[in-house]
């Protein structure tokens, strides 16, 4: 989702060479009901999952935090609502229910309400993340074995 990474540039691709996809987070779970389009109707039949560090939260120390106005080196250290990733992102990731906290806060309790459940799929590891949601992709019935994925 990150505006400031063009994908098929980064990797040589031309332009009409390849389906990028992209999503917050680069979340496979997200993007599987387009894969299958791409992949049944297209022709495509190679997956390259991307996730990166840089975040562009990471750039502005007033919006590392996704409570507004609370600053992560703030909060004490026994706080449940962040964690530090172990990556050099410097990105703090909150839990799923902190994230409806957030939307509750900004925009009151009848659109945290139609959020019900929403899994906002947060992940720690950059590394880990990428693993799961290649495993994640491999494991589909959705998506034919012959399709080669890496991440």
């Amino acid at each position: 989702m990150d505006a400031r990474i063009d994908p098929a540039a980064a990797f040589g691709i031309a332009q009409g060479d390849a389906h990028v996809i992209l999503n917050t987070g680069g979340n496979a779970r997200d993007s599987i009901r387009s894969l299958v389009i791409s992949e049944q109707l297209l022709g495509t039949n190679e997956i390259l999952l991307i996730k990166h560090t840089g975040c562009e939260w990471s750039r502005h120390p007033e919006r590392q935090s996704p409570l507004r106005g609370a600053s992560p080196d703030k909060l004490s250290a026994s706080s449940s609502k962040f964690e530090k990733s172990p990556t050099d992102s410097g990105w703090w990731y909150c839990k799923n229910e902190d994230a409806h906290a957030v939307v509750e806060k900004q925009l009151g309790p009848e659109a945290k309400q139609e959020l019900g459940g929403l899994d906002f799929q947060p992940f720690g590891h950059l590394e880990t993340g990428v693993r799961e949601d290649v495993e994640l992709l491999k494991s589909s019935k959705a998506i034919p074995e012959a399709v080669n994925i890496s991440g």
